[in-house]
């Protein structure tokens, strides 16, 4: 009986794996074949010393006296360090499996925000925002790991799809140094402009909902969709519309990658020969306003998009987080492990960000669906048992 659960469970993962796509970096250049290393090791950032490029995972920023606002260079610095967590320590007396669910989080807890905008896909953004969030829950994480100790399908669509995730990130890292390289060492950008615009580029980005977002591009349509183009003709002093389109889209291909956006915006420090404009343009500020234009755009967009076929997994979902909140006024005090399960169940139904990154496994990746289905199930009757007390007495 055993075996065959295990067996049905290793069948659910491999089938959920392949809902996700291969990658969540985009893949502009075929000729680049990036070797992907699933393995115990935590991920190394190239460094290329022929070159003056130091690899921004790795790039300490100093006050910039050109940037506009104290604020704005704040920002720049939190988008290069990684986040604070309340991860407990190892220790000697930690149960094995409660160690390796922790060391998981401590090495996803490494990501920076940039990291995190290294990934082209909003949805696989939202899946390590979500780990982020869930760092900085005591309960949630406490809930988390007593499931990955004792409840085996938890355990095994966890590993994968950790293993999954870090090596999607290892990829997108390595992409990202290579072509910020190529921005400093061939079109004479700085890393203070280009990190600027990489948080301006997603936040566009992620206002799109059509596939190209998650190919890590857009259109001159989802420029001028995303209501930013007048700001950007006019803190630039483009003579008009037709000229800045020219300079985004060059090859005329339809595609913006993040490399031609922040190529574009360069070429209107002048370039007599191509006849660009000859203003004298803070970049930074600029972007900047991009990033302040986009943030009540960004805010009003749908939580999560989801393909018609999965809404019954996302009707499902929706009334478990709201049967949870429902839930939460009857919980039984006391302790044990199914009611630490509980308590980090209610705490995480009130985390926006957990909420929203655990809504996208459940709907996409069957393992850790019928993992959630579980653990539903089983506080379900730890509840059901409340209430009967309750009554009886």
């Amino acid at each position: 009986m055993r075996s065959l659960f295990e067996a049905t469970c290793f069948l659910s993962l491999f089938q959920g794996i392949h809902s996700f796509s291969p990658s969540g970096c985009a893949q502009h250049d075929n000729k680049r074949i990036i070797q992907r290393t699933i393995s115990s090791t935590s991920y190394q950032t190239p460094f290329h010393p022929a070159t003056t490029f130091i690899p921004s995972s790795s790039l300490s920023v100093a006050s910039d006296p050109t940037s506009t606002s104290t604020n704005l260079h704040n920002a720049n610095n939190s988008f290069l360090q990684p986040g604070p967590n309340l991860i407990p320590p190892l220790t000697p007396t930690q149960p094995k499996l409660e160690a390796e669910f922790y060391s998981m989080m401590r090495e996803f807890s490494r990501y920076t925000p940039k990291d995190i905008a290294s990934i082209s896909d909003p949805r696989y953004q939202a899946l390590y925002e979500g780990v982020a969030a869930g760092a900085n829950e005591t309960l949630v994480m406490n809930a988390f790991s007593v499931a990955y100790q004792d409840l085996l399908p938890i355990r095994l669509a966890g590993r994968m799809i950790y293993r999954h995730l870090r090596s999607t990130m290892e990829e997108c890292i390595e992409e990202r140094d290579s072509k910020e390289e190529l921005l400093v060492n061939e079109h004479g950008l700085d890393m203070h402009t280009i990190n600027h615009g990489r948080r301006a580029f997603m936040a566009i980005v992620k206002e799109d909902a059509s596939d190209r977002s998650s190919e890590g591009y857009m259109t001159i349509g989802n420029l001028i969709d995303s209501g930013i183009v007048d700001t950007v003709v006019e803190l630039l002093e483009f003579e008009s519309f037709d000229e800045f389109a020219e300079m985004m889209d060059a090859e005329h291909d339809e595609e913006i990658t993040f490399e031609k956006f922040m190529v574009g915006l360069q070429n209107c420090k002048g370039n007599k020969e191509t006849g660009a404009c000859e203003v004298n343009c803070d970049l930074s500020e600029v972007l900047n306003e991009i990033m302040m234009r986009m943030e009540p755009i960004e805010a009003a967009r749908n939580e999560v998009d989801f393909d018609k076929r999965k809404k019954k997994f996302s009707d499902k979902y929706d009334l478990m987080v709201t049967t949870f909140e429902e839930w939460e006024e009857y919980a039984p005090s006391g302790d044990g492990r199914m009611l630490e399960v509980l308590k980090g169940s209610f705490a995480g139904a009130k985390n926006e960000k957990i909420v929203k990154a655990l809504k996208i496994v459940y709907m996409d990746y069957s393992a850790l669906r019928l993992g959630g289905d579980l653990v539903f199930k089983l506080m379900g009757k730890l509840m059901s048992r409340r209430k009967k007390n309750q009554a009886s007495s």
